[in-house]
């Protein structure tokens, strides 16, 4: 029996760039419906994040979404619940963003350090353009070693890792300084 692996689409955005469907953007954007709507403490967001995730994972057919395609699923779904009030309110929250620490240090290739931190910026630079306040960074161990040459992870790993993640927050406080986007700090996650 050949068994086909669900995995979540990618939800193309408004620009043009895509991005992958998450529950918890999801929910976050079900929860705020709620509230807009009225309810505090609405347990349905989860539950309706999931099944409208797991309707788009089973679409083999459909790798690719457009985001109206994905709001209109999601309202469908709380007016088929009797939530058309929620549904009213409904409004995708911006898609969070994602930096890959590995990709940047392979790009940066005999370049090394600097080619790496200069890369970095650039990629942090864009985000003051995008309508995101989500920014997830990945890949910050094997980025290290990449940098590194290490094979295992050792001292100087630690000490470039803390200098990549202060590197990154201090880019991130130069923007949040700026007017535009001084009211709406960015959510960092760095993994």
């Amino acid at each position: 029996m050949i068994a086909i692996q669900k995995t979540p689409p990618l939800v193309q955005l408004e620009d043009g760039t895509l991005a992958t469907l998450e529950k918890s953007w999801l929910r976050h954007g079900i929860t705020h419906a709620a509230h807009q709507a009225g309810y505090r403490k609405w347990w349905l967001a989860d539950h309706i994040g999931a099944g409208v995730m797991e309707y788009f994972s089973q679409r083999v057919d459909e790798r690719i979404v457009p985001l109206e395609r994905i709001v209109e699923a999601v309202r469908a779904v709380l007016s088929a619940t009797g939530y058309k009030d929620v549904a009213a309110h409904f409004c995708p929250p911006p898609m969070p963003v994602r930096i890959d620490l590995r990709h940047i240090a392979q790009s940066a290739g005999t370049g090394g350090e600097l080619v790496f931190f200069s890369m970095l910026d650039t990629e942090l630079a864009s985000l003051s353009g995008r309508c995101t306040r989500h920014l997830r960074v990945e890949g910050l161990k094997e980025a290290t070693k990449t940098l590194l040459g290490a094979h295992a992870w050792r001292r100087d790993c630690e000490k470039l890792s803390d200098e990549i993640v202060t590197h990154v927050r201090n880019r991130l406080n130069q923007y949040r300084g700026r007017k535009e986007s001084a009211s709406q700090p960015f959510l960092l996650r760095i993994s």
